[in-house]
């Protein structure tokens, strides 16, 4: 592939299948897995040159690659330090649900980011790739806003490995 657009590579926990992810970004919905990181960055090829191709059919503009110079690489770990009676809260919480403690403050965050996006603005809640469903809405599971959304609409490209939490 010639160019070369930005990418999160992220380790998928054992809990949720195992294997790696990785996004691109700057292709919203464009998001692949695999069992090694050397599959993983073939799927993700493949992914790109599929939402690309989807892109131009439908005359989809499409994102200039970043420079070399503004590309800002996140890990996905941090350490965030927490009020003990919080951590109790939080973990009794993931138990009750079924879920690791991660999976819960993961499904938490970007619950949260999202209807932070959504009071800001209608255009940063379209921008955003992340479809919350809370533990307490319809499903009454953790770990569905994992799953992504095309840009490109129905039928849009998007290389993705169902990722389910557990019944609360």
């Amino acid at each position: 592939m010639d160019i070369k657009y930005t990418f999160i590579l992220s380790e998928v926990p054992n809990e949720e299948g195992g294997g790696y992810s990785i996004e691109y970004p700057d292709l919203p919905g464009c998001k692949s897995y695999g069992d090694t990181k050397e599959e993983t960055f073939l799927n993700g090829e493949e992914a790109v040159k599929a939402w690309l191709a989807a892109a131009r059919e439908r005359g989809v503009e499409i994102p200039t690659p970043p420079d070399g110079d503004s590309i800002l690489i996140h890990s996905g770990r941090w350490v965030q330090r927490a009020p003990k009676s919080l951590h109790a809260d939080l973990a009794a919480l993931a138990k009750e649900e079924g879920v690791s403690l991660n999976t819960l403050v993961i499904s938490l965050l970007t619950e949260g980011v999202a209807m932070r996006k959504k009071s800001l603005s209608p255009q940063a809640l379209q921008k955003s790739h992340y479809l919350v469903s809370a533990p307490h809405q319809s499903s009454g599971k953790v770990g569905e806003y994992i799953k992504t959304q095309s840009p490109l609409g129905e039928g849009g490209t998007t290389s993705e490995k169902e990722t389910k939490g557990k019944k609360a």
